[in-house]
């Protein structure tokens, strides 16, 4: 398809000049711009890169000299809109294209599509370890991934809880292939079932990692058309259901090991520009009201790491979009496999990781080094990635 920019005095469309993909580098000559790493088709570029001028704060676009861009470099708001809404309609991908160019932009420098579990079976599993993890959600998607991660970095065993015995089989079998050596235990459970929980916490006993993966993500609907039970049902499975899971299993922290909490979250919440964000208020509520309760229980427990967790766009059964949506996501690097925070998981697990993000609300994506890095800079106490009010009037000092 070829490209086509729009002169901002006449409104007409001329040809861009066509060169093969460019590629963004991660190029950040101080300690301000903010640079994204990505590869994207030709046409997308010339209409994002080229028009936009209205970039987030501490976002810089740096390309290679090879590129080289349309000769109209400005042009109107809706002029820009008009030409992300034919480009997104062109290859069937329905969403807001402003929210879609905003959010591509405001990256951090260094995003991660996937990260190498043996970096954290060095660091903090070690080889034959003998702690124990458990996995809630594991009949697939992140959680079954998260076991076969955990076993990669040598778990001695490992708890999976969900509520079909079937799929939880099959996980059981990916740990496996992994790591014969690994032991598995099944327990059927609902995450709102707090008796059948109990029993489970009872029969893992001592653990030294706990993933709350379990939840739901419903179909968008408006608060004033939502069916009110099935509204509320989010808030049952997302929200009182870890509160019921924390609880029958904290009793049973190994708190030697500087034992870990994950709580698996989203960034959808706090992303109010994204495009599938309206029509989702039972899921973004249960979500932010998860992320407070993780912060507290962080809080209340100083012994134990509690992290909240964006784990990335992950391609699983909880998507509600279309696959011709998911091909070109995937094409332009917008969407994640679920071994992505698989191992991010296996590394927060670690002593040093651990300490150094608990209370904290992380992204799966983040680059493990850059992160450590801003976090050793922050006083102790810092609000920084916790839930908060922030502007006017409440402005950090």
């Amino acid at each position: 398809m070829a490209s086509t920019t729009v002169s901002p005095d006449n409104n007409t469309t001329v040809p861009a000049t066509t060169t093969s993909t460019p590629t963004v580098d991660a190029v950040d000559k101080t300690d301000k711009p903010r640079t994204r790493v990505c590869d994207l088709p030709q046409e997308l570029y010339d209409i994002i890169y080229a028009h936009v001028f209205t970039v987030p704060q501490f976002t810089v676009i740096t390309i290679k000299n090879d590129y080289k861009p349309p000769p109209v470099l400005q042009v109107s708001h809706a002029t820009r809109r008009h030409l992300l809404l034919r480009y997104c309609l062109l290859n069937k991908f329905s969403v807001q294209p402003e929210d879609f160019a905003t959010w591509y932009l405001a990256q951090p420098p260094k995003w991660r599509t996937e990260m190498d579990v043996r970096d954290s079976r060095r660091d903090g599993m070690g080889e034959r370890s003998s702690k124990t993890v458990v996995v809630t959600g594991a009949s697939g998607g992140i959680g079954r991934a998260t076991a076969v991660s955990f076993a990669k970095a040598g778990a001695a065993k490992i708890a999976l809880l969900g509520r079909r015995q079937e799929a939880l089989e099959k996980t059981r079998k990916a740990v496996e292939a992994v790591d014969s050596k690994t032991q598995t235990s099944l327990h059927i459970c609902d995450s709102t079932d707090a008796d059948a929980i109990q029993r489970a916490a009872n029969t893992v006993g001592s653990w030294d990692v706990l993933v709350l993966n379990a939840g739901v993500s419903p179909e968008g609907t408006s608060v004033q058309s939502a069916d009110l039970t099935a509204w509320w049902s989010v808030f049952e499975t997302n929200v009182k259901g870890t509160v019921i899971t924390a609880q029958a299993f904290l009793p049973h922290a190994d708190l030697q090991s500087s034992p870990s909490i994950i709580s698996v979250n989203a960034a959808l919440p706090f992303t109010p520009n994204f495009p599938v964000w309206a029509g989702k208020s039972a899921y973004n509520g249960s979500k932010i009201a998860l992320a407070s309760v993780m912060h507290h229980l962080a809080q209340e427990n100083p012994s134990i790491n509690v992290v909240s967790v964006h784990p990335g766009i992950v391609d699983t059964d909880m998507m509600s979009i279309i696959e011709e949506q998911k091909k070109y996501m995937k094409s332009v690097g917008l969407l994640d496999e679920p071994e992505l925070p698989a191992d991010f998981f296996v590394w927060l697990s670690t002593f040093e990781a651990g300490k150094a993000c608990s209370g904290k609300f992380v992204f799966a994506n983040w680059d493990v080094e850059e992160l450590m890095e801003k976090l050793k800079k922050e006083e102790e106490g810092s609000e920084v990635l916790t839930l908060k009010l922030d502007g006017w009037p409440f402005i950090s000092s």
